[in-house]
Order: C-alpha cells, then structure tokens, then sequence
C-alpha cells in the first residue's frame, strides 16, 4: 500500500489515449485483471470528485485537512461524527455540529469504498439522517484501506455482518462512476453539485 502515491502519479500522468486503450482492452465495466483494489478505487473515484489524497498516518491526515482548508477557504466545517469532530479539533480547524448557513463543507467517515465503481458508500450514521439537499456543497470523506472492498455486493455483505438486525438507513454510494450496460457515466442524481474530496488512510490509525 505504500507504493500507491507513485503508481496514482503514474495512473493519472497518463495521456487520455492510454487510458482509452486500457479500457477497451478490458472493457468498458471492468479495471485492468492485476490492478490493485487501491488503485482501482482510487482511479474510479477521482473520475468525478476535487480531489483525492492518501496519507499514511494520522499526522498526514491533520496536515492534509489543514491544507485542504486552506486551499478551498474552508472556514467552518459539519462534523456529526465524534471522531471526525477531534479531527477537526486536532487539526484546529473551525467546526459545528449544527446545520448553518456558515458551514462551508461537511467533513464524515464511511462504511466501505467499493473499487469496481470508486463509490464510498454512507448512510444516515454518518449524515446524521440529513438529506442531501441539508449538506455543505463540498462533501469530504475519509476513509480508510481495510474498508477497500471489490463490489457493492461485498459492502452490502460487510453491512449486514456488522449491524445485524439494527442495519442503518440510507444507504447510499457516492462519487466514483455510475455503470450502465453500455457506458460509464458521472455522479448519482442526489449528488449533482456536490463537490466531493476522499482521504484515504493507512488502517493501522483507524
């Protein structure tokens, strides 16, 4: 996993024709048979979203939110998780737990990140039950590599193990690709207008 800033800097330095033959010696719904479910995620997520970043631990993290913040003039950000509001805290950022006006963008965990379509998949646990039309436009995620799972399937599986009979409501999948039977297209219709960032984190700091 420590190799995956490199081959993301060679995946996304490629000129568009090699990426267009990739997907057509493939085919159009699949990724290359020996890529990494890493970067399998992280070429699908990034299709549609502002931006990704991998860090390899928690201080990589606070430095990358403070950047982040700083980048798009992030002033005050919704935190509904208690672990992502001592990010937040730890990274001396400006944050609430309330929905307001002033919230620049919403900053929450995830269930899983499927790679086969580069979704991170949410539900009201982590939106505190708000629809989506209630969020900041901007929509930062983190998420960590033991949640990097091959297909939907496999999310909806991990689910069910974890929450049992009290599974969480609205679940969703948002960023990545949505795949059709003949053409890969953008975002989700919930998510048009919602500007989406993704740091994904080593797990032995989860």
């Amino acid at each position: 996993m420590g190799g995956l800033v490199s081959k993301l800097k060679k995946l996304f330095g490629q000129a568009a024709e090699e990426s267009s033959d990739a997907a057509n010696e493939t085919g159009i719904h699949l990724p290359p048979e020996d890529e990494p479910i890493d970067l399998s995620f992280a070429r699908n997520f990034s299709e549609n979203a502002l931006g990704f970043l991998y860090v390899q631990d928690e201080a990589e993290l606070l430095e990358g939110m403070r950047e982040v913040a700083k980048e798009f003039g992030l002033h005050q950000i919704l935190a509904i998780d208690p672990k992502m509001k001592s990010i937040l805290e730890r990274s001396k950022l400006n944050w609430s737990a309330e929905s307001e006006s002033e919230n620049d963008a919403i900053l929450t965990p995830c269930e899983f990140l499927v790679a086969y379509n580069g979704a991170a998949v949410l539900c009201n646990k982590q939106t505190g039950g708000k629809r989506w039309g209630e969020l900041p436009e901007m929509h930062i995620i983190v998420g960590y590599t033991h949640q990097l799972v091959p297909k939907m399937g496999d999310a909806m599986s991990g689910i069910r193990k974890q929450y049992g009979d009290d599974r969480p409501q609205g679940i969703t999948g948002i960023g990545g690709i949505t795949i059709n039977s003949d053409k890969r297209s953008s975002l989700i219709p919930e998510e048009k207008g919602k500007k989406l960032f993704l740091f994904l984190v080593e797990s032995s700091i989860h």
